[in-house]
């Protein structure tokens, strides 16, 4: 598939910084650029989907007490590391 061509406008700082980069992998810079923009799209689509998938779930009733969640957080790093929570029905939360 041919590729398109597309304009940008950059900050100079970040243009260094893929310049640079581009350097040390021995690639072009519009290499550099477009590896970032595949790692960026996917990350965010990603996290578009997550979203989605959590406002169905609670639309759906599957919810997670914030005070499982809290102590589950608080236990990170300690001896006694709780499991991670499990979203359950409204009807069987607490």
């Amino acid at each position: 598939m041919p590729k398109t061509h597309m304009s940008v406008r950059l900050e100079p700082e970040l243009t260094k910084r893929i310049d640079a980069l581009a350097k040390a992998i021995e690639r072009p810079r519009a290499y550099v650029i477009e590896k970032a923009l595949e790692d960026y799209v996917a990350h965010q689509a990603w996290h578009v989907a997550a979203v989605k998938k959590g406002i169905a779930d609670a639309d759906a009733g599957l919810l997670i007490p914030h005070d499982e969640v809290a102590a589950w957080v608080e236990s990170w790093g300690t001896k006694h590391e709780k499991p991670r929570p499990r979203a359950r029905p409204r009807t069987q939360a607490r």
